[in-house]
């Protein structure tokens, strides 16, 4: 545990506030000060649905497009991106879609590889994803809210690939 924080400091802030949060029944939205959307969402000139800067890095490691993992990682870092604004403007309909996508995502990373590799494309892709802390926090607010539905009715995501 406390190797984890100390290689994850910024993730393992967020998780502490999220938990707290759940005790105290806060709306996540004000467990940070809240930055614009723009901020948060980051540049997205092509609308792919995903931050420029992890796209870019995703086609560095994996410049064929149906590669996939390149596949895989995109999937996975659109679910994040949705999540973040899911929970930024903490829509429940949002979240519902985030994550749903997130489910979908991990389903056809766990379908398509080994667990080592799913886990290092899941690292990699979060690490990118939640690069700032208010993206971290909302990272982990969409694991953990994934996390409870997978708990409570396993199965519940399948990879339609």
């Amino acid at each position: 545990m406390i190797g984890f924080i100390i290689r994850h400091p910024i993730l393992s802030t967020a998780a502490a506030v999220i938990i707290a949060l759940n005790f105290t029944d806060a709306p996540l939205s004000h467990a940070f000060e809240k930055a614009n959307v723009s901020e948060v969402m980051g540049l997205d000139a092509n609308a792919s649905g995903l931050r420029d800067d992890v796209e870019s890095w995703i086609q560095g490691l994996y410049p064929e497009a149906a590669h996939p993992i390149r596949v895989a990682a995109e999937q996975l870092g659109k679910a994040y991106q949705l999540g973040m604004l899911a929970f930024h403007e903490n829509s429940p309909a949002l979240k519902n879609n985030a994550i749903q996508a997130y489910g979908i995502a991990q389903a056809c990373v766990g379908k398509h590889f080994s667990p080592e590799a799913a886990a290092k494309i899941n690292a990699g892709i979060e690490k990118a994803m939640g690069n700032t802390s208010e993206r971290a926090q909302y990272v982990v607010a969409l694991k953990a809210q994934h996390a409870r539905v997978v708990n409570s009715n396993p199965g519940t995501y399948s990879c339609p690939y």
